[in-house]
Formats: structure tokens, sequence, C-alpha cells
């Protein structure tokens, strides 16, 4: 939604639709024109879809841009944050963890929680990234949540990719 920051943080007064994010920043400034509640996420995860698939998969990737940076949030915090926002003012809320990181950190992290060794440091060149992927690594930012915790009242359950690739690996282990 707020496109390439330089890893700078945003809120939700940040201008949206930069980059590629044009036609989505229209429909959420529509939406928001009819009084609406619109939840701007970052990088969706949770249980069978997380770090360990794509390492299981030997699709995970570590890439080599030092300072690259962005925000994720767990499944159940998303939900939990649409469903405190039901009764909550109209307008727009962040719902993202409070550790923004590099994706090179979740898949360490993951690698470690796996006991797997950590996927090689490529280049972006090197890595054979799909269009889609090589767009998520162009952008590089970090969503703050306060005013979902202030407004709706929110916390997020996995406060970090830490603990929430834990609660991924516990629901995933039989």
């Amino acid at each position: 939604m707020y496109g390439d920051t330089g890893g700078a943080w945003v809120d939700e007064t940040a201008p949206i639709g930069g980059g590629r994010r044009g036609a989505r920043a229209a429909c959420d400034a529509q939406w928001l024109a009819r009084g609406a509640r619109v939840f701007r996420l970052p990088g969706i995860y949770g249980p069978g879809r997380s770090a360990f698939e794509r390492l299981r998969a030997g699709a995970a990737h570590r890439i080599d841009l030092p300072g690259q940076v962005f925000s994720r949030i767990h499944v159940d915090d998303l939900a939990a944050g649409v469903i405190a926002g039901i009764d909550a003012p109209r307008g727009a809320y962040n719902l993202a963890d409070a550790l923004p990181s590099s994706q090179n950190a979740v898949i360490e992290e993951a690698s470690r929680l796996l006991g797997v060794e950590q996927p090689p440091l490529l280049t972006l060149a090197d890595a054979a990234l799909s269009r889609q992927a090589r767009a998520f690594y162009s952008e590089n930012r970090r969503v703050a949540n306060g005013k979902a915790r202030r407004v709706l009242g929110w916390k997020p359950r996995f406060p970090d990719y830490r603990a929430g690739l834990r609660d991924c690996l516990r629901r995933s282990s039989p």
C-alpha cells in the first residue's frame, strides 16, 4: 500500500499508492470516502503458509540486500484486528507485528527452529525470482501499528516473527 520508503516507518497518514499500487490505493480511497474501515496489511503468514513450507520445498531464499526490511502479520492477529475493528471508528488501520525485519532474518530463524541448514546467501540477480518476488524485494518499509493498538485496543498475540514462527511450527507438528 505504501510503496518503498527506504526503510522508514509509515503510519496511516503516510502517502499511499506509489509504484505498483495505484489501483489498490484508488480502491482504498473510495472505501474511506464511503466511511468504511480499511485494514492495511503487510505480508501475511501463518500455519501452512510460512517460511517453513518454503524451506521444506527448497524454495526459500536469502538475498544479499543489506538494510532491506518489511513488516508482516500472523493470520490470527489479522483476524483479531479485524474483529476488534467491527465497532471501531471508521478509517484506515495498519495491522502489523511490532518487529519489521529482513526476509533473511525470518528464513534464518525458521531454519534454526527446523534444525536445517540456511539457504545460501544469493545476489538478487542470482536468485532467479519471479517478477512478483522481485517487486517485493524492491520495497523497503516499516509499518507502524500504533493507531490499531490505541483506537481498537488491539494487541498482536504474536508481537514478532519469532513468536509467530514458533506458533506455526507447533501447529504443524504432529
